[in-house]
């Protein structure tokens, strides 16, 4: 459990600093996030930053042994990957997660996401994906 929550919180941290790193930056360009709203891009530098963080989170999160703690790490993951937009990217990641009702969770979270960012296509492709 204690690995858990150093996983949870190092996915947090990254979450967080997307979007306060996001946030601070007037000079970039705007566009549209998974829930309609604007959100600012990240410098290519530290789009890389936190490319590499991710990465890590989810490299630590397939050392855990316990299904259980895996699969609620990569859940948060895929969170993180959804706020920052890269919904292939969360996708990808939900199909790994091992615990079924934790995996439905997060196809859900992505289908939403694109549906919400207009993306109605992508949303039944996830719909369908998973159900087949």
């Amino acid at each position: 459990m204690k690995c858990l929550s150093r996983i949870v919180g190092f996915v947090f941290a990254v979450g967080a600093l997307t979007l306060v790193n996001a946030a601070a930056r007037p000079d970039q360009a705007k566009k549209a996030g998974p829930a309609g709203e604007m959100v600012r891009e990240p410098k290519a530098s530290n789009l890389d930053l936190v490319r590499a963080a991710l990465s890590d989170a989810v490299a630590r999160a397939n050392e855990i042994k316990d299904p259980v703690q895996q699969s609620a790490a990569l859940e948060e993951v895929v969170k993180i990957q959804i706020k920052a937009a890269n919904l292939s990217g969360a996708q990808q990641i939900a199909s790994t997660i091992p615990d079924s009702d934790r995996r439905a969770r997060a196809y859900a979270d992505v289908a939403f996401a694109r549906a919400s960012a207009g993306d109605t296509a992508g949303a039944y492709a996830v719909a369908d994906a998973v159900t087949q």
